[in-house]
């Protein structure tokens, strides 16, 4: 890209010329297209042997064009890197905001509650906890409006 905005800076005093006598000498976009191919077409030796403005004409139509490529190139290029720098923020940001999730997770306080229950005898006399009545609930407090619990048998 370096080499493109090279090429550009050294086409700017060639393009401000076309840009302003182009217009002046109405030729139109296909026939400005149309030079540039033949000054791309002839030789160094062939350019020469034409007439001195006919020759103009073709070198200023092609560094006209040329001057457009290039800032074509350079403005594709910008994008490019703009989309893949874009893309590498939305990864950190993404793995950033997983990481906080995590120990937000991880920093969540969590209460472990032993459920007892009770089971009444027939006669009404004793009471015995019986081994199928032991559950372990897990809260886990995710905001104030929110309480997850989880039994499990133990």
């Amino acid at each position: 890209m370096g080499l493109e905005r090279q090429k550009r800076l050294t086409l700017a005093p060639m393009y401000t010329i076309a840009k302003n006598l182009l217009p002046i000498l109405d030729i139109s976009q296909l026939n400005i297209a149309y030079y540039a191919s033949l000054a791309n077409f002839y030789t160094i030796y062939d350019l020469r042997r034409f007439k001195p403005g006919q020759t103009n004409l073709y070198l200023l139509c092609c560094a006209w064009q040329r001057y457009r490529q290039l800032t074509d190139n350079i403005v594709e290029a910008f994008g490019y890197h703009a989309r893949h720098l874009e893309d590498d923020t939305k990864a950190v940001a993404t793995q950033q905001a997983a990481k906080i999730h995590n120990e937000r997770q991880q920093a969540t306080p969590r209460v472990a509650v032993y459920a007892l229950a009770a089971e009444a005898d027939v006669e009404g006399a004793r009471h015995q906890v019986s081994p199928r009545a032991v559950g372990l609930a897990t809260c886990e407090v995710k905001s104030v409006s929110h309480l997850a619990i989880q039994i499990t048998s133990a």
